[in-house]
């Protein structure tokens, strides 16, 4: 029996290759860089062992860029348990906000 449409796209999108898609695909829809070719991304959650508990959300893991910044390539991410990837963006954001706070306060003008 023939695979419908549907079910060829869900069976796609529930394998390696159609998470690898997504995962660039968000990426790119936040202004995030995406280098990694997709035998490097499914090397890093092979060796990770936690394929299978991926998520987004409390107690799953993970692909994290170090310190929420820059593109996802070799060297600059780690799989980690969602908790800590957004305790980690979550820091990122205050300092960033505290240091545009502290240039404009010391400012002699308005930076608009």
């Amino acid at each position: 029996m023939a695979l419908t449409q549907i079910e060829r796209n869900r069976r796609y999108l529930a394998s390696p290759k159609g998470q690898f898609a997504k995962h660039r695909h968000n990426a790119h829809s936040r202004g995030v860089e995406f280098l990694l070719t997709f035998d490097e991304w499914w090397n890093i959650w092979q060796k990770s062992g936690h394929w299978k508990k991926r998520g987004n959300r409390s107690g799953r893991y993970v692909m994290a860029r170090h310190n929420d910044e820059g593109p996802y390539k070799i060297g600059n991410v780690a799989i980690e348990l969602f908790n800590a990837n957004v305790a980690t963006r979550n820091r990122t954001v205050v300092a960033k906000a505290l240091k545009i706070t502290k240039t404009i306060e010391g400012a002699e003008c308005a930076p608009f």
